[in-house]
């Protein structure tokens, strides 16, 4: 997860994912830019930003996408903070899309995975909370099935 800071009263936060990428790419960066400036004086988060600079036939617009947040996050560096999160390696290689896109980032986070052992009781928080009861053995499958789990690059605890 990237963060740019802001000075601002943080007053309004904007959610934008792939979903909204993917009207960008119908509708040009017009639509971008103005999305970005609805957010002043608040918070823009990017979910799954990498998505913006990935090799595919709209290369072009994706580009002028990451260039348009650049010269934004510029002009409104004191009213508004972006936060932009996605898998690591893709993240490096958006990063690397822009000469300026990464000196306008302050932090950088990585949030490492759950262990098994935090899957677990959240599952059993959330059982609790829903007033479920769940034997020993649903329990059991249930931690060997957080064990079992593909922990490759795309692993998302969520």
């Amino acid at each position: 997860m990237l963060a740019g800071s802001s000075s601002a009263d943080h007053r309004s936060s904007c959610r934008f994912d792939v979903h909204y990428y993917q009207s960008v790419l119908q509708h040009g960066c017009a639509g971008y830019s103005s999305g970005v400036r609805s957010c002043r004086g608040g918070v823009l988060f990017i979910d799954e930003a990498y998505s913006l600079h990935q090799k595919s036939s709209q290369d072009d617009l994706g580009q002028e996408t990451i260039n348009t947040i650049v010269k934004l996050m510029e002009d409104m560096r004191s009213e508004v903070v972006v936060i932009m999160a996605g898998y690591e390696k893709e993240m490096k290689d958006f990063l690397s899309s822009n000469s300026g896109l990464e000196s306008r980032f302050t932090y950088k986070f990585h949030f490492a995975d759950y262990t098994v052992d935090e899957l677990v009781q959240m599952f059993d928080n959330r059982a609790d909370k829903l007033g479920w009861e769940v034997d020993d053995d649903a329990k059991t499958l249930i931690r060997q099935d957080f064990e079992q789990a593909c922990r490759g690059d795309h692993f998302g605890n969520g």
